[in-house]
């Protein structure tokens, strides 16, 4: 399900490029922690501009920041492939974000819960889209120990995750016998920026 969501955004998106993927230009992660929560987000984003464009074949020969070359077709898919132009830059942007809360609450919800979203460019605009998906569960927290700096998580499926927490504070609020909500997140979206 996962993959599947993001193989659906190159049908939205320009092209295919996982080859911008490799050749990712930023990478930015932050880590938002406080008692009973903690964050992690990373981002990576690439470009290439356009430096030629057949067409009848829907093909873009697009320049990486290294200076090689990759051709890459266009979906039929893909809307407004016309307003592409030459120098415009083509960005990628994938984000994925991990975050745990603990819950004093105790739920009965062993379910995995998956939601998704999708869009593109409307008629007219320069062509893009993303999709991304959010997926969530409950997780057991079977034992904590301060003096490891670990707290230890069983997921819905019986899984067991040892967790190495580095904010001391969480030890202060979550013991064993408590529930963790546990959100993933990931999206990719893809753009044309006009040239410069």
């Amino acid at each position: 399900m996962y993959r599947l969501l993001l193989i659906k955004v190159l049908a939205l998106s320009v092209v295919s490029l996982p080859v911008l993927a490799q050749n990712a230009s930023q990478e930015q992660s932050t880590i938002e922690s406080r008692a009973g929560s903690a964050t992690r987000t990373t981002t990576v984003s690439a470009s290439a501009v356009v430096k030629g464009i057949e067409k009848e074949t829907r093909t873009l020969m697009l320049e990486l920041p290294g200076g090689d070359m990759i051709e890459v077709a266009a979906d039929q898919r893909v809307r407004n492939f016309d307003q592409i132009s030459l120098n415009d830059e083509i960005v990628v942007e994938y984000t994925q974000s991990l975050s745990l809360t603990l819950q004093k609450v105790r739920s009965d919800d062993a379910d995995v819960s998956i939601g998704a979203a999708a869009a593109r460019a409307e008629p007219g605009m320069k062509p893009g889209g993303g999709v991304g998906q959010i997926v969530q569960a409950f997780a057991d927290v079977v034992a904590v120990s301060p003096g490891k700096s670990t707290i230890t998580l069983k997921g819905p499926q019986g899984r067991i995750f040892e967790l190495l927490v580095n904010n001391p504070d969480h030890f202060k609020v979550v013991n064993a016998g408590d529930q963790v909500l546990v959100t993933y997140t990931e999206a990719v979206a893809v753009s044309v920026e006009p040239a410069k």
